[in-house]
């Protein structure tokens, strides 16, 4: 029996390579990696390094930072959601978005291009699952802090004895989720744009406050229509009077930059 299945078991295995060997997953040939699957290891990779887990307990700690301070002076000001999110968010909102830029400059900054793309030569399906595994993480953070937010505005209301405020919560809830989202877009096309972590960081930090800090004085009023923040802040508070102004700036923003950066990765020399 063994020398007659031995020779079998050779011929399967050269038929099959993978047949024969333990814990290796049998990939038909030709079959692409879902962007599922991608997602879930871009969610790995922003979780399993040092930077990026530091990165997440920066944010959180920003929130908790914000909302502790809220509930010290909780007897000097209002109890209110609106009040006590926009405390949590103030620092949360600067560093949340630098998620989407370190996942999409991780390959070329750690030298990691030339293995991910070998393994996965359609650089645009790796590039939909770092943006769609940075929108998901921004969402679970911002659920987070929303969470805490909702906490701590009940703490503080016990602790004043006060009735706290909540109108409008949904709303207020909705348009952090959406801003928050579209910062994180804009934060991954500086990313693309820049393959380098710490310049494309600064780029994102600075560019759109050179802006609103020089715009004006060089555009007077039509700077408004490339002013990212004011777009911003219109679509946190649902105030849609300004739309064609939002959507120039929101274009302006992350859309070009955003299909200028895509359009670099696929043709980036990887070295």
């Amino acid at each position: 029996m063994t020398s007659t299945s031995a020779p079998v078991e050779t011929a399967a295995r050269q038929a099959h390579p993978s047949a024969g060997v333990r814990n290796v997953p049998a990939i038909a040939a030709g079959r692409r990696p879902s962007i599922a699957r991608l997602t879930g290891i871009e969610l790995r990779k922003s979780v399993d390094t040092r930077s990026g887990r530091v990165l997440l307990l920066v944010v959180l700690g920003l929130g908790f930072a914000g909302l502790a301070w809220r509930l010290v002076n909780a007897e000097n000001t209002p109890v209110s959601f609106e009040l006590y999110l926009g405390t949590a968010m103030a620092g949360v909102q600067l560093i949340l978005p630098v998620i989407g830029l370190m996942a999409m400059t991780s390959e070329w900054t750690q030298r990691t291009a030339l293995s991910t793309f070998t393994t996965t030569p359609r650089r645009a399906r790796v590039i939909t699952a770092k943006v769609v595994s940075a929108l998901l993480l921004g969402m679970v953070l911002t659920a987070l802090i929303l969470v805490l937010g909702w906490a701590a505005t009940l703490l503080g209301g016990a602790i004043t004895g006060t009735e706290p405020e909540f109108d409008g919560s949904l709303k207020l809830v909705g348009g952090v989720l959406i801003a928050n989202l579209l910062n994180l877009l804009m934060a991954s096309a500086f990313g693309a744009l820049i393959p380098v972590t710490a310049a494309a960081i600064v780029a994102f930090l600075v560019a759109p406050q050179l802006w609103v800090a020089a715009g004006p004085a060089l555009f007077s009023g039509a700077a408004q229509w490339v002013d990212v923040y004011g777009a911003f802040g219109r679509i946190v508070n649902w105030e849609w009077v300004d739309l064609p102004q939002s959507a120039t700036s929101l274009t302006a923003w992350i859309v070009v930059p955003l299909a200028v950066g895509v359009f670099m990765s696929l043709r980036r020399e990887v070295k």
